[in-house]
């Protein structure tokens, strides 16, 4: 089968401007250089955010956790409450999830 002339343009891509070149990494071309000082607060800096997310985090969960206490001190059925506690495994399992990955 032969190309013709269209399909030939219609498959090449237009070459883009202000890109890097392969050889040169997108993170360099805005790399800003900073001093230990400026380094060493912007980590403090870093941390704090993480550090009340992760603050944050956990008082969201604490209070997940008393909703889902209270509401099974309430279930007075054996089955519906077995069936409440398995319910439960799989929220704790995800909070659990969400509270490592943030630490990490």
């Amino acid at each position: 089968m032969q190309r013709t002339e269209r399909t030939e343009t219609s498959i090449k891509a237009p070459k883009q401007q202000n890109q890097p070149s392969q050889s040169q990494p997108y993170f360099d071309t805005n790399l800003k250089i900073l001093t230990e000082k400026e380094a060493r607060k912007a980590l403090e800096d870093l941390k704090m955010r993480q550090n009340q997310e992760m603050l944050r985090l956990l008082e969201e969960e604490h209070n997940k956790e008393n909703q889902r206490e209270a509401k099974l001190r309430n279930i007075t059925d054996m089955t519906e409450r077995k069936r409440y506690e398995k319910s439960l495994m799989l929220e704790r399992a995800k909070s659990s999830g969400k509270v490592q990955q943030l630490a990490e």
